[in-house]
C-alpha cells in the first residue's frame, strides 16, 4: 500500500537527511523509531503530504503522492489518511461531537454522529460528549483525538508521538485502542515515536 525510495530532505542552511526505504500492506502495523531530531516528524510531514521531500517517492498503490499538486495531496490526504498527532489541537470553541464532525464536513463526507457516539462510548467518553477540549484531562484528549482520526475510515493511519506525554497507564490505554480501532477498521498504523514503550506491541520496526 505505502512504499517509499530514496527518499532525502535538505533543511534550509542545515543537515541532510537520507531515509531508509521502507513499505507498509493494508491492514499493517508499523513503528517508526529514532531519537529527537532523527527526522521522525520531518518524514511523517512527507508521507502525509505536508512537506516535499528534497527527493525519492512516496508511492500510495498506483498514487505517486508528489506528482500531485498541492491541492490534489491536500484532497487525497483528507480523503485517505488519519492524523494523530503528540499534541491534540481541537477548534476549543467547539464540543467534543462537533470537534468529531469537522474533519468530516470539511471533507464533504457524510456527518455520521451514530459512529461518533458509538465510539466516544466505546472508549468510555460519551458522557463527555458535550464538553469543550480543554475540559478533558491530556489522556482524554489523546483518546478524542484517535477517534477523530478514524471516523472517516481513512486507509492509513499517522500517529505521531501519541504516548510521549502519557503515563504507563494512559500510555498503555493509548496504545491498546490505536491498535485495536486500527485492526477494527482494517487500516495501516505507522506509529512515529521514541516511546520504546510500543515495541512490545510492534513487531515491524524501522530506524533512522
Amino acid at each position: 500500500m505505502l512504499t517509499t525510495k530514496e527518499l532525502q530532505y535538505q533543511y534550509p542552511r542545515g543537515k541532510k537527511i537520507d531515509f531508509p526505504d521502507f513499505s507498509l500492506q493494508q491492514g499493517e502495523t508499523g513503528l517508526l523509531l529514532g531519537e529527537s531530531g532523527s527526522g521522525k516528524t520531518t518524514l511523517l510531514h512527507i508521507l502525509s503530504g505536508l512537506r516535499a521531500p528534497t527527493a525519492g517517492v512516496v508511492q500510495y498503490d498506483n498514487t505517486n503522492l508528489y506528482q500531485l499538486s498541492s491541492g490534489q495531496r491536500d484532497a487525497f490526504r483528507g480523503k485517505n489518511m488519519g492524523l494523530i498527532f503528540q499534541t491534540p489541537a481541537f477548534i476549543q470553541s467547539l464540543s467534543v461531537l462537533e470537534n468529531l464532525m469537522a474533519p468530516l464536513y470539511l471533507n464533504h463526507q457524510l456527518q455520521d454522529q451514530h459512529k461518533a457516539k458509538h465510539l466516544l462510548e466505546k472508549v468510555g467518553l460519551y458522557h463527555k460528549i458535550n464538553q469543550r477540549p480543554f475540559q478533558l484531562s491530556i489522556g482524554e484528549q489523546q483518546r478524542v483525538s484517535i477517534i477523530r482520526a478514524v471516523i472517516q475510515s481513512p486507509q492509513l493511519i499517522f500517529a505521531d508521538e501519541p504516548t510521549s506525554a502519557l503515563d504507563d497507564k494512559n500510555a498503555h490505554q493509548v496504545i491498546e485502542l490505536l491498535l485495536n480501532i486500527s485492526a477494527e477498521n482494517k487500516a495501516s498504523l505507522l506509529v512515529v515515536t521514541h516511546d520504546h514503550r510500543w515495541s512490545s506491541f510492534i513487531s515491524k520496526t524501522i530506524r533512522l
